[in-house]
């Protein structure tokens, strides 16, 4: 039972975590910066060279960049038809003009462990409850 609840908390630790986006408005990212780009819907055939066919949406860490650019360590790019795919970090340079939207996504610790926590409790509860003997009457 010990070994088997050390291993669910693991688990859950290690699969759950809680992110946050909040859209950009009139800022620049400073580099390093985790966000999520999204594409104008001219821009997905024009950019169709650089990042594939019907892409919608870059998630990427920003990279030093031009005021008029926005330079990404791309790891994943979402299409348009809803198709994820992920990126090794290949660094993208995207003119301003391309970009409808900007949101920086951040991790959260305490929202994270409140759902760990949660689901922790919930195991508990349910092994207690499947190891009971039933009441005969």
């Amino acid at each position: 039972m010990h070994r088997w609840f050390i291993a669910v908390t693991a688990a859950a630790a290690v699969s759950s975590g809680c992110y946050f986006r909040r859209t950009m408005h009139d800022e620049s990212p400073p580099p390093n910066t985790s966000i999520t780009v999204t594409l104008t819907n001219e821009s997905t055939d024009a950019l169709s060279n650089l990042l594939g066919p019907g892409a919608h949406a870059l998630d990427g860490r920003v990279l030093p960049s031009a005021p008029d650019t926005i330079a990404l360590a791309v790891y994943r790019v979402t299409r348009v038809n809803g198709r994820i795919e992920q990126w090794k970090a290949e660094h993208v340079a995207l003119p301003r003009r391309v970009v409808v939207r900007l949101e920086h996504r951040w991790f959260s610790p305490v929202a994270t462990a409140a759902v760990v926590a949660g689901a922790l409790t919930g195991l508990v509860l349910a092994a207690n409850v499947a190891g009971r003997v039933p009441v005969e009457r």
